[in-house]
């Protein structure tokens, strides 16, 4: 057991070569994903957090034509604000490394809690290392500032499945400001259940059962702790119910196994180690990765809490099931270049994530498209905007706001809005298409998203091409 090991066997992850490289890989891959960084989810949490700030608590859409004066339930709203106050004291730059930083650092935490868990340091940074593969590159987004909080009930509750303790309860307050960051805070009373049952599996006893149960529903509870109190309910229902985000939002629907293979792959891996280990380990952190595993494979937005999950419970999974085989020792050569690596890594990092996002802002995303698109939008009564590109217009112009057609915001189009903009994305020559777009003079589109739309649009002379910049283009009708 964890007790009776003796200190010095349980390393910190930066005592080990092991967990230096795998430090310094989380922050070069940091590095390298910066410039895919920010993306329409950034912009929107940008636009919000300053309508919070200027106007306080958004209640209703007033920023979009489609569905205007609608109802509104920003859930998120304390993420948008923390987006907004540090791109107003850092810079765009300074919000992407601050955000990199934090996902690297919350990937490592999951790394050390293996660690001091008693796995393999070898393991902990083969596992990271896949792990890596399905977390990076991570958009700027709402979910980035709800990582530390996830990482910290996994690996609170991992520790009180072990020996029940106290500070448990400090998951409520979590819980709590995790509700007012982003929507994976639903986590946290699924988890807290997750640990009720699997304790008894391990036991076979039940006298701490309603205590956990109680802590699950504290956990639930502590997520309407929000302005917007039990309307959250509802929220929450509308958007895990709405089938228009598995349909027209890649990362809501299944799992493509062809086109990601890290995290593919660290599936199979949790499903081999699940079969070879059977009840020589720990039911919970088990039934943590195969739960998450199945969720990833229904839906691509769960591979971020199953890439921290396997960070953490991974390594001592995969030793009980290998033993001794593929301890993956360092040598004298892995120890030496680790400690020449992790402080250029870091350095690297800090100074090539800012310059690569300057760079990317200034040659794939210039504010001089915003421009010519917001003069050709004073002569246009009705722009059709594109969801990924929306928020970034209403960003550097906000006098677009009530004119842009729509957002990222799904659960606000009608079920008429979403079919007809789906046929014109996919089949922009047909005759419904066609009469559906005379509603607008201005169109906005994504060259990678919506490829058809802007052959169509190009090669159309009732369209001319008003701007351009590496991926979207603006079309005025003649």
């Amino acid at each position: 057991m964890l007790k009776s090991l003796p200190q010095r066997v349980l390393p910190r992850l930066r005592e080990t070569a092991q967990g230096r490289w795998l430090a310094s890989l989380a922050l070069l891959l940091a590095a390298l994903g910066a410039p895919r960084q920010i993306n329409s989810d950034t912009w929107f949490n940008l636009v919000l957090g300053r309508e919070i700030s200027a106007s306080g608590l958004v209640t209703g859409n007033d920023l979009t034509a489609e569905a205007a004066g609608a109802r509104w339930i920003d859930q998120q709203w304390l993420a948008h604000l923390v987006h907004y106050w540090l791109a107003e004291l850092l810079g765009l730059p300074g919000l992407v490394l601050v955000a990199s930083l934090l996902t690297s650092a919350s990937l490592l935490a999951a790394a050390e809690h293996a660690l001091r868990s008693g796995a393999c340091p070898g393991r902990t940074l083969l596992a990271g290392t896949l792990a890596l593969g399905a977390l990076l590159p991570q958009s700027v987004r709402a979910q980035t500032f709800a990582l530390p909080l996830l990482v910290f009930a996994l690996c609170r509750l991992d520790s009180d499945a072990r020996s029940p303790d106290r500070r448990i309860w400090w998951l409520v307050p979590c819980a709590a400001l995790w509700g007012n960051l982003h929507g994976s805070a639903l986590l946290a009373p699924a988890l807290g259940l997750l640990l009720a049952f699997t304790r008894v599996v391990d036991t076979r006893r039940w006298r701490l059962l309603p205590r956990d149960l109680l802590l699950a529903a504290c956990l639930a509870a502590a997520l309407l702790a929000s302005p917007y109190g039990l309307e959250l309910i509802g929220y929450y229902s509308d958007i895990l119910g709405n089938p228009a985000f598995r349909l027209h939002v890649g990362e809501w629907g299944p799992l493509s196994i062809a086109s990601e293979p890290a995290k593919s792959a660290l599936i199979a891996l949790l499903l081999v180690s699940a079969v070879l280990v059977a009840r020589r380990t720990r039911a919970f952190p088990l039934a943590v990765c195969l739960a998450l595993g199945l969720l990833t494979l229904r839906s691509a937005r769960h591979a971020t809490p199953l890439a921290l999950a396997s960070a953490a419970f991974l390594p001592a999974i995969a030793d009980a099931a290998l033993g001794d085989r593929l301890r993956l020792a360092a040598d004298r050569a892995l120890q030496r270049s680790s400690r020449a690596l992790l402080p250029a890594a870091m350095l690297g990092s800090c100074v090539a994530i800012p310059l690569l996002v300057r760079h990317t802002l200034r040659a794939d995303l210039p504010a001089a498209f915003c421009d010519r698109v917001a003069l050709a939008a004073a002569g246009a009564p009705r722009v059709l905007a594109d969801e990924h590109h929306a928020d970034r217009l209403l960003w550097f112009h906000p006098e677009l706001r009530g004119r842009l057609s729509h957002d990222v915001r799904f659960e606000l189009l009608s079920p008429d809005f979403i079919r007809s903009l789906t046929q014109l994305y996919g089949f922009p020559e047909t005759e419904p298409a066609q009469g559906w777009l005379s509603r607008y003079d201005l169109v906005v589109v994504d060259r990678e998203q919506h490829t058809p739309l802007w052959h169509w649009l190009r090669d159309d002379p009732g369209w001319h091409e008003i701007a351009a910049d590496r991926r979207t283009a603006a079309f005025l009708r003649r």
